[in-house]
């Protein structure tokens, strides 16, 4: 690749935030996303839950996400079979392939921006990476493999059911 060619490996969060603004600087960028489209990971669709001063966030990635992120006004808990009731300053964002998705918004914003995309186009080898390339594919076992980062695989589950089973351990209500 060029100079003000760039080749970003993921179309994610951080890929996209990566190529949007590059593209903005006048880079020449393509996105290569091994799924047929944006939101395709294994858990997807979901709600992320995050804390983020958004107005710092939104300044550094120098993008406005308001219409993506909601405010938490309340999450109820079970922890060790004690309900609890927090009030944190957290926001909750839908991920997924699905038109509300973060991911599509981001993807929308990359068009307009000129970045260009390449679906189902997994990373098989290094040789698959080309020069000037960002490698924005989040916890990828493969990749990690492919470029001997050592990592400890780990496994959990949570749940997000209204109404149901509200004295249940490891029930949590989002409102």
């Amino acid at each position: 690749m060029g100079a003000n060619k760039v080749c970003i490996v993921g179309a994610g969060v951080s890929g996209m935030v990566a190529a949007i603004n590059l593209a903005r600087d006048g880079y020449e960028v393509l996105v290569l996303e091994k799924g047929s489209k944006v939101g395709e990971a294994p858990y997807n669709p979901r709600i992320d839950l995050t804390p983020l001063d958004k107005e710092m966030t939104w300044n550094y990635i120098g993008l406005n996400l308001d219409p993506c992120f909601q405010e938490l006004k309340e999450w109820v808990a079970c922890v060790r079979s004690r309900r609890a009731v927090l009030n944190p300053t957290v926001y909750i964002v839908e991920r997924g392939p699905r038109e509300s998705s973060l991911d599509n918004y981001l993807y929308k914003e990359a068009l307009r921006a000129g970045v260009k995309f390449e679906f189902s186009h997994p990373v098989q080898s290094l040789a698959d990476i080309p020069d000037n390339s960002i490698i924005a594919t989040g916890l990828d076992s493969q990749i990690e493999n492919m470029l001997e980062i050592p990592f400890i695989p780990m496994h959990g589950y949570g749940a997000a059911i209204e109404g149901v089973g509200k004295d249940n351990v490891g029930d949590c209500i989002l409102r």
